[in-house]
């Protein structure tokens, strides 16, 4: 699965702050990418375990997706594995939902170990595409090309509701 990127900014326009996705192409320098967009007035975006919460919760819950697969900023095989077997529990049984969301809340508030990147996707039905993005911590998405547009200005929302 090939994924067009974004990278989340914060602007202003007419006397409002509004979040933004702008394309990223991983042949780009990242550094100059956002050297580039500071200089035009925007400030990025760094998505918190917090905001990665809110945008799950919102995808589960309103969109009837589901999380796939989650990595943590840092290396941990004991959490990563336990982290796995609820994501599998979820996929089969939507209440360990809450269980998965309690032990990244538990990760986020009480422990050092962050999210580093999110992968949500919808259930495969016959004759509809599959809608599948990540959300990466220093504010980058990927999302399929063909849900690109609409799923990047839901992200955008949420995002927005939740830091303004």
């Amino acid at each position: 699965m090939t994924f067009k990127k974004a990278k989340l900014f914060r602007f202003k326009k007419d006397q409002n702050e509004r979040i933004t996705c702008i394309s990223y192409d991983d042949n780009e320098e990242y550094y100059s990418f956002l050297r580039e967009y500071r200089s035009k007035g925007y400030r990025q975006v760094i998505i918190t375990t917090e905001i990665m919460i809110k945008i799950i919760e919102t995808s589960v819950l309103n969109d009837n997706l589901f999380v796939y697969k989650i990595e943590l900023a840092e290396e941990d095989e004991e959490l990563e594995k336990e982290i796995d077997q609820l994501l599998t529990k979820t996929q089969h049984n939507s209440s360990y939902f809450a269980l998965l969301l309690e032990k990244i809340q538990f990760l986020s508030e009480r422990s050092s170990i962050d999210l580093f990147r999110v992968y949500v996707k919808n259930q495969y039905q016959e004759n509809t595409s599959c809608l599948n993005f990540f959300l990466q911590s220093n504010g980058i998405i990927g999302i399929d090309s063909e849900h690109f547009e609409n799923q990047s200005k839901k992200i955008c929302e949420i995002v927005e509701e939740y830091l303004f």
